[in-house]
């Protein structure tokens, strides 16, 4: 027999009467305990969250819950707290992150303009003005 549960001997073929039954801890438990044979377990009954962990500014935080009939435990996270802006304006970060690049655009915007639109330069004019400028640092 492979097992206490094992009601068919494997090198005769003899089939025993006083093979041990299945044992399981509770309804979701799908491992028999005498035999480790696997079963289709009835779904668990978690009870409800408790938290593990507070989420802090950095740290995300933990929360759990455990199975009513088995004591299974599912751990779920709890998302890092979230610094609120102020309501009565915008901040000083989000300003230069705005206007850096918008002046940028616009300057890029404005050189090619002149240099296009103005003095009729082509692109293959434009990259032998900055070879040129390049040819000093290289020196």
């Amino acid at each position: 027999y492979s097992n206490a549960c094992d009601d068919t001997c494997n090198i005769c073929g003899f089939v025993r009467d006083d093979a041990a039954d299945h044992e399981y801890d509770a309804d979701c438990d799908a491992f028999c305990n005498v035999c480790g044979e696997e079963r289709t377990a009835a779904a668990h009954t978690f009870g409800s969250w408790k938290t593990d962990r507070e989420p802090t500014y950095n740290i995300m935080g933990r929360k759990s819950r455990s199975c009513t009939k088995c004591g299974h435990t599912e751990y779920d996270h709890i998302p890092v707290l979230v610094v609120e802006k102020a309501a009565d304006g915008v901040s000083a970060g989000v300003v230069v992150a705005i206007t850096i690049p918008s002046i940028l655009a616009l300057a890029a915007g404005g050189f090619a303009a002149f240099w296009f639109g103005y003095k009729k330069k082509t692109f293959k004019d434009l990259v032998k003005v900055l070879e040129k400028a390049l040819a000093v640092f290289k020196k």
